[in-house]
């Protein structure tokens, strides 16, 4: 495959729309795989800058979490939801099919314990799309919240401290909206003014942390 070639079919893997399921989700057009990959990779930035990853492991992981969903661009985004629909023969089959589009663009399947970070960055970058869902008002987003809240230990026991603090922060956000503070809504639905969301101090949330990192599986 020509550089070129192989460049313009990762730009339009990056096109390929998530969520496509959910029809209440306010600006689902700017839900792509692009902006999933670029969110995740700030996600992951700052938790291999926080965990003191090697620059070999970060580049690891940021290659995993830019290049995770590629596969997409053959079966398209399939939520977890949606997969329980299936039967185990099925997702073989689309498993297999997504590692194939994958290995066609040049992107090889990443080492196990690369692939649990990827996972806790997928979780989380989910959470933070909840968050703005809801910030903006979305109320039908509410049942996928409290879904999140019941998957987070699953997700988040052998974490490490950076997160389940950025988790922690997540859910105290959502909380806000449970105790129904309207002045407080609508200084969070306003990005610009996010500094004035001191008047609620999600930091002070401690997490709870298992005391194990994900750095404990050395990739060097």
């Amino acid at each position: 495959m020509s550089p070129f070639h192989k460049v313009c079919l990762m730009r339009s893997a990056g096109r390929v729309q998530r969520y496509h399921t959910k029809p209440y989700l306010i600006n689902k057009n700017e839900l792509t795989v692009a902006s999933h990959s670029y969110n995740a990779a700030l996600i992951a930035m700052e938790l291999c800058d926080a965990e003191n990853y090697s620059a070999h492991k970060t580049l690891q992981v940021l290659r995993a979490v830019l290049t995770h969903d590629m596969g997409e661009l053959a079966i398209g985004d399939l939520s977890a939801m949606a997969k329980r629909f299936f039967s185990p023969q099925v997702l073989q089959e689309l498993n297999h099919a997504e590692e194939m589009a994958q290995r066609h663009l040049g992107v090889l399947p990443a080492h196990d314990a690369i692939k649990a970070i990827v996972r806790v960055i997928d979780f989380l970058d989910y959470c933070l799309v909840a968050l703005e869902q809801r910030m903006m008002g979305n109320l039908a987003i509410v049942p996928s919240i409290e879904m999140m809240k019941k998957w987070s230990v699953n997700y988040l026991w052998n974490a490490g401290e950076w997160a389940n603090a950025l988790y922690a922060e997540i859910s105290a956000t959502w909380s806000v909206f449970d105790t129904g503070q309207a002045d407080i809504l609508q200084a969070v639905a306003n990005f610009e003014v996010w500094e004035s969301f001191g008047a609620v101090d999600p930091a002070g949330v401690s997490p709870a942390t298992s005391g194990q990192s994900l750095d404990t599986t050395s990739t060097d």
